[in-house]
């Protein structure tokens, strides 16, 4: 974070929990643990922290500068990307198994849109283990107008405007969801279960924005000292959204689970970040900013982008087990990503600014 907002207590703790559910629901335990759940922590966190940043630098300096937002998006997410992308493209010349790559499937991993190059045609022809990255590309687009969106209204109406307007977006979202759902019956249409409401942005973008309304009327790190007066209302909310988030989990119903268990979760979530940002004498707090937490939640960017690749290695050299998959898959994803942080992320972020 930079020194206008400060540090954010406990949210590598939350990436570091968001990205270890995608890891174990990866490692054969997706029956229990909840990969998507995982995924839509990323997306709430990722737009709790860039309406933050943007809405600190337009207090600070009267204004936006996309330049700059766009200059550090770039620095920050495509070297650790092409890095990977390149380093399973290698293990798969190496394994003899590059003649399952077409044109098609690669341009879409590596011009962001492979959400809907699976939607529409499937993960075949894909870099394998790569995915993951159709979420990758629901934040990038966000990347690409969001800012723009901010920029233009921030100087037109009041915060509070803003958050209402953003809150009315989010409600359309989940309309079109439902339309899709009940209207088209998008869920018959589903191939090996690529439900378009789960990987499409016009249908998951919302999961962002309910970050974007936190941080512009409820942003917890501006109530920290307010939130100590009201701990019992804090942990009576932290109760009520791990149930919502329970809820949503155990509730199977597939049009729930493709329409309103989105909007559930991105509700019950206000009250968990609140809990685990506020509440710094409770366990859960002193968990999240542990040290091992504290780690995990710095390399989780690299972990998210290499993990599956290097399970499926772990598994090819060692045999397909479980033990295989969660435990040298998990060494394999630590020291990948480890050496990723040091040597590709830190120092980009470095050359970043001794360029800008």
């Amino acid at each position: 974070m930079n020194k206008g907002i400060g540090y954010i207590p406990s949210l590598n703790g939350v990436r570091a929990l968001a990205v270890l559910l995608v890891f174990f629901s990866h490692t054969g335990f997706s029956d229990i643990v909840p990969g998507g759940l995982g995924v839509t922590i990323f997306f709430f966190l990722s737009g709790y922290l860039i309406t933050t940043l943007l809405v600190d630098e337009q207090k600070k300096t009267g204004s936006i500068s996309l330049k700059n937002f766009y200059t550090r998006r770039i620095y920050r997410l495509f070297p650790p990307l092409y890095t990977v992308i390149i380093a399973t493209l290698l293990i798969t010349i190496i394994k003899g198994n590059i003649s399952y790559i077409n044109i098609g499937g690669f341009l879409s991993q590596i011009l962001h849109y492979s959400n809907y190059y699976i939607i529409f045609v499937g993960k075949e022809g894909m870099l394998p283990g790569l995915g993951i990255l159709w979420s990758l590309a629901v934040e990038e687009h966000f990347y690409l107008f969001f800012p723009l969106f901010l920029l233009f209204f921030m100087k037109k109406i009041s915060t509070k405007n803003l958050a209402f307007l953003i809150i009315l977006i989010i409600l359309a979202v989940n309309v079109w969801r439902l339309i899709l759902v009940l209207n088209f019956d998008i869920l018959s249409l589903r191939d090996q279960h690529y439900y378009y409401t789960y990987y499409a942005t016009d249908t998951r973008f919302d999961s962002l924005l309910y970050g974007c309304v936190m941080a512009l009327i409820l942003n917890p790190i501006h109530m920290i000292k307010v939130a100590s007066n009201n701990s019992l209302l804090i942990k009576v909310g932290m109760l009520s959204g791990t149930v919502l988030i329970l809820f949503t989990l155990l509730y199977r119903d597939e049009i729930f689970r493709e329409t309103i268990r989105y909007t559930i979760q991105g509700i019950a979530m206000f009250p968990i970040f609140y809990y685990l940002i506020t509440q710094n004498k409770s366990l859960l707090y002193k968990l999240f900013n542990s040290q091992v937490m504290s780690f995990i939640g710095k390399i989780s960017y690299s972990f998210y982008l290499s993990h599956y690749v290097l399970i499926y290695l772990a598994q090819s050299l060692f045999g397909d087990t479980l033990i295989v998959k969660n435990i040298i898959g998990l060494l394999f994803t630590l020291l990948f990503s480890t050496f990723m942080y040091y040597f590709v992320e830190k120092r980009f972020a470095l050359l970043r600014k001794k360029l800008h």
